[in-house]
């Protein structure tokens, strides 16, 4: 039986390159093509493989193992109604049943903050309070995400890093950071991420964009550094900044920081460091040819190394924001085939990157809709009921629960 599946066609466009492994590079922009490949592992025949277990250390696992809430932008349905009780009360239950101890919650803009005043009631600040609890009882560590810069603050509809980096940490960060964690006392929240995939430069142009000839990474590290003084003038010191949240470990911001002579500089404003994980795939499977991608055992050795290198070299631990799977293409019809190989692939991409030495992954994502690119909720959304997805949920648990902070 040829199990493959017809995934339509993708447009030839222009990006920019910024940051990204030049080999790659060159495969980004192609002409149309068909984009088959076969979908399923039970169609390759894997390799033999042997398997030895050492009990050696390489690191510790201080942030632990855990997973992204959805993005409200990828979806509302992701999440119950504010007066869904019961919905809550099964989807933070799936939460404890599967041992998550690191959660990612998506404070996207939106409402949020007003002429430098907190909105108390906002829907996301809501979800944050219920998150805040069950951490607290679960003994779970919270990242704030708070994904790009207001409207109000941009350089320009084109330029959309902040015109005024100490404009907008003063009126917007600051003020809602002391809401979130004097007021509210969302005492879990460890860690502050202000933008994210800032110079995702592979499938869309840079988020963290500035008017030449402004440096994005200068401009970046300065707003990071107006953050720490503000945070700490405010008692707001015990939140930790994380960054650079590069998009893809091939992205190698950590060293073009160093190679501008900025090390010193991000390692006095960054708590700890971050990449995401995405284009691995089974190092038997095809190249996509959507996606330019490798196998896992290339992006350990050549990028994953490399990048834990850099971060020791500045004195920080290096935790996996975001794994996933895009060599499996979006597809309704047809996405929930590649459930179980997604799950492996994920997680035999974590298990060989926590044998390297990172401080901690988070599974993209726990709720989301399922709607793009390999991604798949743990749990069912609003129409499921938040019932547990048989393959996610039971591979990630057995995943989450074997390891330890």
């Amino acid at each position: 039986m040829d199990r493959r599946q017809e995934h339509g066609v993708i447009g030839l466009r222009s990006i920019r390159t910024v940051g990204m492994d030049p080999v790659l590079a060159r495969d980004v922009v192609r002409e149309d093509e068909d984009l088959r490949y076969p979908l399923l592992a039970s169609s390759l025949e894997p390799p033999r493989v042997s398997v030895s277990v050492t009990r050696e250390s390489v690191g510790t696992l201080e942030n632990g193992l855990g997973a992204n809430w959805s993005p409200p932008g990828q979806g509302e349905e992701a999440f119950p109604e504010d007066s869904d009780e019961g919905g809550w009360a099964t989807l933070l239950a799936a939460m404890s049943e599967a041992g998550l101890r690191w959660v990612r919650f998506w404070l996207e803009p939106d409402g949020v903050v007003t002429n430098g005043q907190v909105d108390r009631n906002h829907r996301f600040l809501k979800r944050l309070d219920r998150l805040q609890a069950w951490a607290e009882r679960e003994h779970a560590r919270i990242m704030l995400e708070l994904s790009f810069t207001p409207e109000a603050y941009r350089v320009s509809p084109v330029y959309d890093a902040p015109e005024d980096n100490e404009r907008y940490v003063t009126e917007y960060v600051v003020p809602l950071m002391k809401h979130i964690m004097l007021e509210r006392r969302c005492s879990r929240v460890t860690q502050l991420c202000l933008c994210n995939e800032p110079f995702n430069a592979d499938v869309s142009p840079p988020i963290f964009a500035v008017p030449p000839p402004k440096d994005p990474l200068l401009h970046y590290v300065e707003l990071y550094e107006h953050l720490r003084v503000g945070l700490d003038r405010a008692g707001v010191d015990q939140v930790g900044l994380i960054g650079p949240n590069s998009a893809n470990m091939f992205e190698r911001h950590i060293e073009m920081f160093e190679d501008k002579g900025l090390g010193p500089r991000v390692a006095k404003a960054f708590g700890e460091l971050d990449v995401h994980g995405w284009r691995m795939r089974f190092d038997y499977y095809p190249p996509s040819r959507r996606w330019p991608g490798f196998g896992i055992t290339e992006g350990i050795e050549r990028y994953l190394k490399p990048t834990l290198a850099a971060a020791r070299r500045l004195g920080k631990r290096l935790s996996l924001t975001e794994a996933g799977a895009m060599y499996f293409n979006e597809r309704r019809d047809t996405s929930r085939n590649t459930q179980q190989d997604s799950f492996l692939t994920v997680a035999e991409t974590l298990v060989r990157s926590l044998n390297e030495g990172v401080a901690g992954a988070m599974v993209w994502s726990f709720n989301n809709s399922g709607r793009i690119d390999g991604q798949w909720g743990w749990v069912g959304t609003r129409a499921r009921g938040f019932a547990r997805v048989p393959h996610l949920f039971n591979g990630y648990t057995c995943l989450m629960k074997a390891q330890r902070v």
